[in-house]
């Protein structure tokens, strides 16, 4: 889920800071807008948290919270079984194959992005 929201703000040397909307203040302002982050699923939640950046004020740094990090934690784990069950009949040779594969799938997909650019 992604949320936005404004921070009025009365000077102009904050980043991003100029005349906008702000659905805090409910009317157009002079405001900072940030956006949050936080992912959900019928697992449960992790929140993405922000925290000012100790050396420089002005800027804001992200980070997943504790509970963000478990369910984070816990959904590799549960990625890791579920691979494990679908690739468990495949003999060794095939997931090698599969792997040579996958690698040069992703190469001509990040060069057919990079030429987009």
């Amino acid at each position: 889920m992604v949320d936005e929201t404004g921070f009025v703000k009365k000077g102009d040397r904050s980043v991003g800071v100029a005349r906008q909307y702000s659905g805090t203040a409910g009317r157009i302002e002079n405001c900072q807008v940030g956006v949050f982050l936080a992912y959900a699923s019928r697992f449960g939640q992790a929140l993405i948290d922000r925290r000012p950046n100790p050396k420089d004020g002005r800027s804001i740094l992200i980070h997943a919270t504790r509970r963000g990090l478990a369910v984070a934690k816990r959904m590799r784990a549960l990625r890791m079984d579920r691979i494990t069950q679908l690739f468990g009949d495949w003999d060794e040779a095939e997931r090698e194959a599969f792997a040579t594969l996958l690698v040069k799938f992703n190469a001509s997909l990040r060069r057919s992005l990079a030429a987009r650019e």
